[in-house]
């Protein structure tokens, strides 16, 4: 998702991504679906709290979908360069996971 909120700076330095191929929006969409996977995988695995963590992820990644879909790019761009921040979401997906996988080896139960 990183990415994305230089889509436009980037198709005007010819630079080719993942993300300029698909264009903000779109990559959003994937981030949010490959997200809401993460969160099932890991409600499915036994992990609730990183699945609790990766489903508000993906709440707040469907947001930002609606905050850039239809817009033009450059509008996309900046609108997602304001409101994402990688170090935050990689702070709370990673931390949660870790809580998740410590408790589940200690076998600390959630009641």
């Amino acid at each position: 998702l990183h990415q994305a909120a230089d889509v436009h700076f980037d198709r005007q330095a010819g630079v080719e991504t993942f993300a300029t191929a698909l264009g903000v929006a779109a990559t959003v969409a994937v981030g949010a679906i490959a997200t809401a996977a993460a969160a099932g995988f890991s409600l499915a695995l036994g992990y609730p709290i990183a699945a609790a963590a990766l489903g508000g992820v993906t709440a707040f990644y469907v947001d930002l979908y609606y905050s850039v879909a239809g817009a033009n790019p450059k509008s996309a761009s900046r609108t997602l360069t304001e409101r994402f921040n990688i170090a935050w979401v990689a702070t709370a997906a990673n931390g949660a996971l870790a809580v998740s996988v410590w408790w589940h080896v200690l076998g600390i139960g959630l009641l």
